[in-house]
C-alpha cells in the first residue's frame, strides 16, 4: 500500500501514517499481491481460472470451499492462467498470488 504522505504538513501525523505504511506493508498477508476469486465449477473437470495476476501465483489461500475433491496443477500455472481439477461440482472463494 502506497499513501500520498507527502501532502501530510503536520510532522507528527506524517510521521505516525508512515508508521502505519510500513507496518501495513510488513505483512505477508496484505503485501503479497493477493487477488479475490470465485470460482463454480460444474462436474469433473480440468478448469482454467484466467487470473490475469502477470505472474504463476504461488499460493492460495481459500477462504470458502463446498464439494467435491479439487486438485491446483501448480506445475501448469501461467501468468495468466491455473488449472484445478476436480472430480465433480466444486465451489471454491479463494486468494491467489505470492506470498512473500
Amino acid at each position: 500500500m502506497k499513501l500520498n504522505i507527502g501532502q501530510i504538513t503536520d510532522p507528527y501525523l506524517r510521521e505516525n501514517m508512515e508508521t502505519i505504511e510500513e507496518s501495513f506493508n510488513s505483512e505477508d498477508i496484505l503485501d503479497g499481491g493477493l487477488r479475490f476469486f470465485e470460482i463454480n465449477i460444474k462436474g469433473a473437470q480440468d478448469y482454467v481460472v484466467r487470473h490475469g495476476l502477470g505472474y504463476p501465483p504461488k499460493d492460495m489461500v481459500v477462504t470458502q470451499y463446498q464439494g467435491a475433491s479439487y486438485t491446483v496443477k501448480w506445475n501448469e500455472a501461467t501468468d495468466d492462467s491455473l488449472v484445478i481439477t476436480t472430480t465433480g461440482d466444486v465451489y471454491l472463494r479463494c486468494l491467489l498470488g505470492a506470498l512473500n
